[in-house]
């Protein structure tokens, strides 16, 4: 990547990883192509679970993972909404994330794709509710508070300094570029998709052709309620001198039948608005408010 293309001195390079799979001789690779980021793959502290969601690691690989990758830059992902899942469930797995000493927690509700064996647990009533998994959600977000984990956006919490950056450039509706199969980009409020299949990718770029199957230009008022979906995610909100900047006028005025209906749930900032802490989970039921 640094021989085609200017690469900050600073970037973030994070690397998604199974903690069943890691070995010292890998990182030691992957650190000297250039990741100083690991997301792993936690899931759940319950091994049980863990086996019941076809997870190869278990909680003793974690922590072994995580003693390898001592010192790095490490974030966990774990599950709420699982089979029979409990609070101290929630609890066990933040506290297991905490003990391998991550810096970064991201905290995502399980939705269970048709098609999946999950799914069928969803229609037979097997998984928690959706208040059942609002309460667990909540238990978490309280949970990594008392643990020094801020929230920044709905489902991601981190200690002072450890946001994603890359998170965050996606959050503000900044561009990006997808390397490989499948991987998508945005560029000059275009969003386009590589094609999945592997020997199509690789005929492409033998041949110096692209490899993509998907494009779409954003425009007017997509690009705008883009930004407010993406920007009412997060726990600052959206800025009201950005939102001018982007797009002119003001934004209060132009919305300001829509603010009404949603004033119970939205406050402002000392430079803009945003989503009240306790709504912030149900974030999609108050943003879609903002679609004409």
């Amino acid at each position: 990547m640094r021989n085609f293309y200017k690469l900050s001195e600073n970037a973030e390079i994070t690397l998604e990883a199974n903690p069943g799979t890691l070995s010292a001789e890998k990182i030691k690779i992957y650190k000297k192509a250039g990741i100083n980021r690991f997301s792993l793959g936690l899931q759940s502290a319950d091994d049980k679970t863990l086996y019941k969601l076809g997870r190869i690691h278990t909680a003793k690989d974690f922590l072994f993972a995580c003693e390898l990758l001592k010192g790095e830059n490490v974030s966990a992902d774990i599950l709420l909404g699982l089979e029979d899942q409990t609070k101290d469930d929630v609890k066990n797995s933040i506290d297991l994330a905490i003990k391998g000493g991550v810096s970064h927690i991201s905290a995502y509700t399980l939705k269970a794709e048709e098609g999946t064996p999950m799914y069928g647990k969803y229609l037979n009533g097997d998984l928690p509710s959706e208040d059942e998994q609002a309460e667990l959600y909540d238990f978490a977000r309280a949970y990594l508070a008392e643990k020094g984990f801020k929230r920044y956006e709905v489902s991601n919490f981190c200690k002072e300094g450890y946001e994603s950056k890359h998170n965050m450039n996606y959050w503000n509706r900044g561009e990006y570029i997808g390397f490989g199969v499948s991987a998508s980009s945005f560029i000059s409020e275009r969003r386009f998709t590589n094609t999945e299949k592997i020997d199509e990718y690789v005929a492409c770029i033998l041949r110096n052709k692209v490899a993509e199957i998907f494009s779409e230009e954003i425009e007017g008022d997509e690009r705008e309620f883009e930004f407010l979906m993406l920007g009412l995610r997060t726990e600052k909100g959206i800025s009201y001198r950005d939102f001018t900047a982007r797009f002119g006028g003001d934004f209060r005025q132009k919305y300001a039948d829509k603010l009404k209906t949603v004033e119970k749930y939205v406050e402002e900032t000392e430079y803009g608005i945003r989503i009240k802490p306790e709504f912030l989970y149900v974030q999609n039921t108050i943003i879609i408010n903002f679609m004409d």
